[in-house]
């Protein structure tokens, strides 16, 4: 107890720093236009033309548009959110770790920044191609709307990239600190992501505006989650059972 004590207090103003960085993303996201969005939107536009060849214009107050397809690059599709949690990531579950704590908590908030545009244009070209390629998934009488498959693909890729992104830096940390144990798990990551994009919603009870909306917004987002978590263990599973085949077809075969 005292251990931990000692190192929430030796690490509180980096805490402190990271709650007021989210704060600053979610108090500019609710205030801030549409012209206010282009210093991310505009590489996350690029990055999707390189990715996909769609080209977009910009439409001040709406964001970057493709009218043939009818894509929009609208500032809810900015990342700031994921920017927030990779940002959270980074600085709550690894400053106790590391030395050059202002040195960590400053690359953290520069990282988020590119990891962001990144993962968010894989996540927005996903978006484009899944129901074009897929039509069936959201056909008339399907459960799945375009709305409800849109927010599945954004939970699955972001929720995955944040794994990645933990698990990245967990054996780094490892390997520089002579393996010391990692961060726990895989809760840090689901924790932040949670926190951040339902957690703070209900705290604020922003989830008043449309109740059974924000349910179904729930239900979703804790099923692509799950569905990203399984995946990992579903593979492995898969590999004790093809390793115990072969083993009984050896078995049999002698």
């Amino acid at each position: 107890m005292k251990i931990k004590k000692i190192m929430i207090t030796e690490n509180s103003i980096y805490y402190l720093a990271g709650f007021l960085l989210i704060f600053l993303l979610k108090l500019f996201y609710r205030r801030a236009d549409g012209a206010d969005f282009l210093w991310i939107l505009a590489p996350t536009a690029h990055w999707v033309t390189i990715l996909t060849g769609i080209a977009f214009v910009c439409e001040p107050g709406t964001g970057y548009v493709n009218h043939s397809l009818k894509c929009i690059i609208a500032p809810s599709c900015s990342g700031l959110q994921f920017m927030s949690i990779v940002i959270a990531l980074l600085i709550f579950s690894f400053i106790r770790h590391v030395r050059r704590k202002k040195l960590w908590t400053f690359l953290s908030v520069c990282f988020s920044f590119p990891y962001t545009v990144l993962v968010n244009g894989l996540r927005i070209t996903l978006a484009v191609y899944i129901p074009l390629y897929f039509p069936g998934l959201t056909a008339y009488g399907s459960p799945l709307t375009p709305e409800k498959l849109h927010t599945l693909i954004g939970t699955a890729v972001y929720f995955a990239a944040l794994l990645a992104l933990f698990s990245l830096t967990s054996s780094i940390i490892i390997q520089r600190q002579n393996g010391r144990p990692r961060p726990a798990g895989l809760l840090q990551p689901l924790f932040w992501y949670l926190f951040i994009v339902l957690g703070l919603p209900l705290m604020n009870r922003a989830y008043q505006k449309g109740r059974e909306q924000f349910t179904g917004y729930m239900l979703l987002t804790a099923c692509g989650c799950l569905a990203v978590l399984a995946l990992p263990l579903l593979c492995s599973l898969l590999k004790i059972f093809l390793q115990r085949h072969r083993f009984r077809t050896k078995s049999g075969s002698v």
